[in-house]
């Protein structure tokens, strides 16, 4: 068996195993004097602050000296916790090596004293953190930052907005603005080069933002293509207004994206008066809706906000809820307005126009809740529902007055409607349902929605025509009126706008434009009709050019169906514009 140790032989051994551990550890290990001048430093030590050996580094540096210190002050921090508490844990710190390179650290050190209670030496650690800490960089770059961009998110935004917030109720005098940016007709550069060309769009709009503002601004993206700017310690409107120039004019210059010049815009909403808020979200929100004003009233421009545009935006959005109620609940209504064989005085077909019983607003016009139902999506369940309902309701009509050519039915499409690709499976569903005669429907476009892409809308015709139903454009004249789209397209009729109708007495130029589009449309085999009809002197002109059909006050407002039905049964309606 082996002897056992001696004191000396322990003694010994744990001062070996400790050499081994100094010597060997990952970890930088050192012995300070009181005064801090380092005793020992183990080869890792060295390794972490980038000496060429332990001689080096203790005549460079001591415990206290802060010569490697990116920032001296932190090292004043750690000699004060180490002397009052006798150690200092976990103190992280960035230094400089001197190779010019940076790394993080955290060290720990603790006092050693005598048996009577004197200070003999300090020991300490310290750990290379500089991997963790870049990892927590990126963690931190990933939560506050826009990934594609680099520039601050919503978050951050939403937290220098606090800050900024805060600031002006504590200091007199100190004001800012919020700007939120909306990139005109980006979703056009998205959908026909791609969203590759998207981002890098986004990308040169970003470094545009961040060059035109100042130093202490902020410019963040909050997603898709919308920006917000934190325009800080501003003087008032004229430089807020000056800030906006600048960013509209850099956005205003061409942007080269895959070889090509693309153009864009910004529609810019800004809260000024800051003043008046408690809440960061409330300031987005105002300047969100200003901004969506900008957009409404033709985009590159600016609106600074003001209460009455919350309470229009608050009362769109009650009305987008009663909108998705009025659907689920029956509200919406049909009216029909007829249309009239001049010649013979006859009603030949019906316009079908939507209407909205409200509970409270009592009947609202199409204009004033279609732009909405567009907007929100709601336009395809209101469109199903006016072709299904149109089509229930001709074909009662058409058993009920039979005649040759058959009662037709006119039902205006939207342009999210027309664009659809599930439209002409709907319309073919709708006539198989009904049994309605597919040539007895006849379905009204204008050209603004033909023009916007011809070569998806030629085909969306050939598709709608291989139904059998007709297709007319309505509001014909107030577009792009071209003879090209004419011939190209597959349409049966014109509807001539009421505008023109309406100024035919006015003198011998507006009726010789009446009669070179009712011209123009026999020559091209289309049937026509005038639309707002009012005066007896209108009409009288439409029969001296030929016009056939005729529509307006004149014959009948819209009017529900039983009130529809009854012209219907009456036979015809010359009594209705006879002169008195």
């Amino acid at each position: 068996s082996c002897a056992p140790l001696t004191p000396q032989q322990r003694l010994d051994l744990a001062e070996a195993r400790f050499q081994t551990l100094f010597e060997h550890s990952a970890e930088g290990i050192f012995l300070a004097g009181p005064d801090g001048a380092y005793l020992r430093v183990n080869p890792a030590l060295v390794s972490i602050f980038g000496y060429p050996s332990a001689e080096a580094l203790m005549e460079a540096l001591s415990l206290f000296n802060a010569a490697n210190q990116a920032d001296p002050s932190g090292r004043e921090d750690f000699a004060e916790t180490l002397a009052a508490s006798g150690r200092s844990l976990c103190h992280q710190s960035q230094i400089r090596r001197p190779d010019g390179s940076v790394a993080w650290i955290s060290e720990s050190a603790w006092k050693v004293l005598d048996e009577s209670g004197n200070l003999l030496y300090y020991e300490g650690l310290v750990q290379d953190i500089t991997q963790h800490k870049r990892a927590e960089d990126l963690q931190h770059k990933q939560a506050f930052h826009d990934a594609l961009t680099g520039l601050p998110n919503r978050q951050l935004f939403m937290d220098r907005l606090e800050w900024a917030l805060r600031r002006s109720q504590r200091r007199a005098g100190y004001r800012f603005a919020v700007l939120m940016l909306d990139l005109d007709r980006f979703k056009v550069v998205n959908d026909s080069l791609g969203h590759q060309a998207g981002d890098s769009m986004l990308l040169e709009v970003a470094r545009r933002l961040s060059a035109t503002l100042r130093p202490m601004d902020t410019v963040a993206r909050l997603g898709g293509d919308e920006f917000a700017v934190l325009a800080d310690d501003i003087t008032g409107a004229l430089e807020a207004t000056r800030i906006i120039s600048r960013l509209q004019e850099e956005l205003s210059r061409p942007f080269s994206i895959q070889g090509r010049e693309v153009f864009t815009s910004a529609s810019i909403g800004v809260v000024l008066k800051t003043w008046g808020y408690d809440r960061p979200e409330h300031i987005i929100r105002d300047a969100d809706t200003a901004m969506y004003r900008a957009k409404a009233l033709g985009k590159a421009r600016s609106e600074f906000f003001d209460p009455s545009m919350h309470q229009a935006a608050a009362s769109l959005l009650q009305t987008e809820t009663d909108l998705r109620q009025a659907v689920e609940r029956g509200q919406l209504r049909l009216h029909y307005q007829p249309i009239v064989d001049i010649g013979s005085g006859r009603l030949q077909g019906f316009e079908a126009l939507v209407r909205w019983q409200h509970p409270r607003r009592g009947l609202i016009q199409p204009g004033d809740f279609i732009p909405l139902a567009e907007e929100t999506g709601l336009i395809g369940a209101i469109g199903t529902w006016v072709l299904r309902t149109a089509c229930e309701q001709l074909l009662r009509w058409q058993r009920l007055r039979p005649c040759d050519p058959p009662l037709w039915m006119s039902v205006n499409l939207s342009a999210k409607q027309f664009m659809s690709m599930e439209l002409v499976a709907e319309i073919r569903h709708i006539l198989e349902q009904t049994g309605v005669p597919p040539e007895s429907l006849k379905l009204e476009i204008t050209e603004t929605k033909v023009m916007e892409n011809a070569e998806s809308a030629s085909r969306m015709l050939e598709s709608l025509k291989g139904l059998g139903v007709k297709i007319s454009v309505d509001d014909f004249g107030t577009g792009y009126s071209s003879l090209a789209y004419l011939q190209r397209f597959p349409l049966d009729s014109l509807k001539i706008d009421r505008s023109f109708v309406s100024r035919m007495c006015g003198g011998e130029d507006n009726a010789k434009i009446v009669g070179a589009i009712v011209n123009l449309a026999h020559n091209l085999g289309l049937e026509v009709v005038a639309e707002g009809v009012e005066q007896h002197d209108q009409l009288e002109h439409l029969q001296t050019l030929a016009c056939r059909f005729g529509q307006g006050f004149l014959f009948s407002r819209p009017v529900p169906a039983e009130e529809a039905e009854a012209l219907l049964l009456s036979g015809d309606v010359r009594a209705l514009f006879s002169r008195p």
